[in-house]
């Protein structure tokens, strides 16, 4: 997979594999974790779009039914009706592609046909409960009590057919264009173009096995996009671990990276005790494998009581930072969040943890993605962190995976440079501030 980017936010241009784990240094402001943001909305943005937006299209489609249908249409004896009908809106739009104006029609014509059912069982309901009581009572023209009027019936179907004529001639690529530029605007804070060139067109073009997914950006707003490749793998944002203590926050003024990985974090399977076992059963191998990382780092056990986490009678609260590095990993492990070929993005990881562990955490990144077959994409300013995600890989045969870049200012913008196999490049910069230090030692003597 390869990433291309022009003219956004502060980055010029970059292209970068992302394939395996790609690290990203470079000094502080030069766009690294716009990379990262980056992906994540690429990813997200599109992540099963086209049937998101015909599950959106059919729930629109039933409250219009809803809202227009009186509610005694729907008989006691016979609730199955409604559902019967969300049921059949859902499937045909399954089926549809709604591309094409036949397609539009006949979506228009099973919602009517539908509407015609439910009011034939309605009336023949009643029709029946008509005929049952005169035959008790014996008198034919004493009960009458079908509300149902043809002149209703007919305002009904002509109110849900106008409304479904200004759903339908909205194309489907606006719907998925307004759909991205909500991510992009919501992770970007609106700042999409490059600050410095606001009238250049910005491009997102995401490669996957020859098929390009490109996204166009002006003023801000996604202006036109060509999409050749379904995304189905999720993606994961880790910028802080402090994220951890919104576990037993309630609240909802977390932004929509945050809300993303605390969903992950916490998962109910009450309602579904089978979803997501098999992934389960196969992330406990996983977990078995890379169990004395975690032992050195955390204990196992995780727990809940009155609503609230805790690790070995801790709340996660109080747990240092570094524990809460590892206890994120570890749980969307332990519930089955993370999949094989989902997105991993981290970061600057290594920022609360001691150095021995900062090489620890790089081992448990280069197994993860060894097992799981995980994207990472990775920023760092540490050359522990950074030698170690070299040497790990290289120890579990993953190194041919795993591609290192170098983030610069030209200017005001910043371009990303391939340093793979050109490691040296990184470390002089990363190396400056010990040799400020060391001069200054000299300078002392």
């Amino acid at each position: 997979m390869n990433l291309q980017i022009n003219n956004f936010a502060k980055i010029k241009e970059a292209n970068i594999k992302i394939d395996g784990i790609t690290v990203i240094c470079g000094d502080n402001n030069t766009g690294k974790s716009t990379i990262g943001k980056v992906v994540f909305a690429a990813f997200e943005s599109s992540l099963d779009i086209f049937n998101r937006i015909k599950r959106e299209i059919a729930l629109k489609i039933f409250y219009l039914c809803e809202k227009t249908i009186p509610s005694y249409f729907f008989h006691y004896n016979n609730r199955g009706i409604k559902s019967h009908y969300i049921e059949s809106i859902s499937k045909i739009i399954d089926k549809i592609d709604f591309d094409s104006e036949n397609d539009q029609k006949e979506i228009k014509d099973l919602v009517l046909n539908l509407i015609n059912e439910i009011y034939n069982n309605r009336a023949k309901h009643y029709n029946n409960i008509e005929y049952t009581y005169n035959n008790l009572l014996g008198n034919n023209n004493l009960f009458n009590i079908n509300p149902l009027y043809d002149g209703e019936y007919n305002t009904i179907k002509s109110i849900i057919s106008k409304e479904l004529n200004k759903i339908f001639p909205i194309p489907i690529e606006d719907i998925k264009k307004e759909l991205i530029w909500r991510y992009f605007n919501s992770v970007f804070y609106g700042q999409i173009n490059n600050i410095n060139t606001t009238n250049d067109e910005a491009c997102i073009k995401l490669t996957i096995k020859s098929k390009n997914n490109e996204i166009y950006f002006k003023n801000n707003q996604c202006m036109n996009l060509n999409q050749e490749v379904n995304i189905f793998n999720n993606a994961y944002y880790i910028s802080s671990p402090f994220i951890i203590d919104k576990v037993n926050i309630k609240d909802n003024k977390s932004n929509i990276i945050e809300k993303k990985l605390l969903d992950a974090l916490i998962k109910d399977y009450t309602n579904d005790m089978l979803e997501d076992i098999i992934d389960a059963v196969q992330n406990k191998d996983i977990l078995n494998e890379i169990k004395n990382l975690f032992d050195k780092s955390i204990n196992n056990k995780i727990t809940t009581d009155g609503g609230f986490y805790y690790l070995d009678g801790i709340r996660f609260e109080n747990l240092s930072t570094g524990v809460k590095s590892f206890l994120i990993i570890k749980m969307l492990l332990d519930n089955a969040t993370l999949k094989e070929k989902d997105l991993l993005i981290l970061d600057e990881p290594e920022i609360h943890l001691h150095p021995e562990w900062q090489l620890k955490y790089a081992e448990l990144i280069v197994l993860l993605q060894k097992y799981l077959n995980l994207t990472i994409t990775i920023t760092t300013h540490s050359h522990y962190f950074l030698e170690a995600i070299n040497r790990f890989s290289i120890k579990y045969e993953i190194n041919k995976r795993v591609n290192f870049y170098l983030s610069e200012t030209e200017g005001n913008s910043v371009n990303i440079i391939d340093v793979t196999g050109k490691l040296e490049k990184i470390f002089k910069k990363m190396y400056r501030p010990l040799e400020i230090l060391q001069n200054m030692r000299y300078e002392e003597k």
